[in-house]
């Protein structure tokens, strides 16, 4: 039977990352590919020395024109899917990359594996090695229908890898960007009820985004050569299949 490729393999059967260390690690490059594009498509990164003005020469006394602020509010909620979608793709490229779950486990199955998995990670080898033919998956390639048993189609929230302390450290967030993601995310949460928009401007805010920015165009790219150099290295096992340099 013809092999079928990642990607198509993915919109089949999400959890075909759990199949082999290859799809594992392809699907994580993948992740962090697409959400710094998301990230690079922001109105927000894209206007940077505009925000950077309007930070300058903005105060109490001397507000924004509505010219000058109106691109930043009318583009502030799908700025923060975007970035938000970013983040979130990186923390779960950097679990997947250190062999952790990111799909939710069902507490009606293993209850105690479900409870830890609310504030830390769970290496895939922890799950029970147990393999469903799920029929919903549309192929006649029997190996793309597996899917492990007690895990759901949702994945691990992004809230909760911005606020446990075990999931901060896995997904590498940093200390100093924590404040403005969570903000970002509280913010793109109004995306499910939303009736206005707005964009608080403060006197650090060209700062907190231009770091953002650094932390992306560099460290992305830092991320994603180590990840290639080192695909030969990978496999599962109890603990991390691939270790990353803590970024400085």
């Amino acid at each position: 039977m013809k092999e079928v490729p990642f990607l198509e393999s993915y919109k089949l059967n999400p959890q075909c990352i759990y199949h082999c260390a290859e799809f594992q690690v392809t699907c994580s490059l993948n992740l962090l590919e697409f959400g710094k594009h998301q990230f690079n498509d922001s109105f927000i990164i894209q206007n940077l020395s505009n925000l950077e003005t309007l930070c300058v020469t903005s105060s109490p006394n001397n507000p924004p024109k509505q010219e000058q602020i109106e691109g930043f509010v009318f583009n502030s909620l799908i700025d923060s899917v975007k970035i938000s979608m970013c983040f979130e793709n990186f923390g779960k490229s950097m679990l997947l990359v250190q062999g952790y779950l990111v799909h939710n486990i069902n507490k009606d199955i293993y209850p105690e594996l479900a409870k830890k998995q609310r504030v830390e990670p769970v290496f895939i080898d922890e799950l029970p090695d147990d393999w469903i033919i799920s029929g919903k998956i549309k192929t006649q390639d029997e190996s793309l229908q597996r899917v492990k048993k007690g895990l759901l189609h949702q994945t691990i929230n992004y809230s909760t890898t911005l606020k446990e302390e075990a999931y901060i450290k896995a997904c590498k967030y940093k200390d100093e960007h924590l404040d403005l993601l969570k903000r970002i995310n509280s913010y793109r949460n109004n995306l499910h009820l939303s009736s206005s928009l707005n964009f608080i401007l403060r006197d650090n805010t060209y700062d907190e985004y231009l770091q953002l920015h650094k932390f992306v165009t560099d460290k992305f790219s830092d991320f994603t050569t180590q990840i290639q150099s080192q695909i030969t290295n990978l496999k599962f096992g109890q603990g991390p299949s691939f270790k990353i340099t803590k970024s400085t």
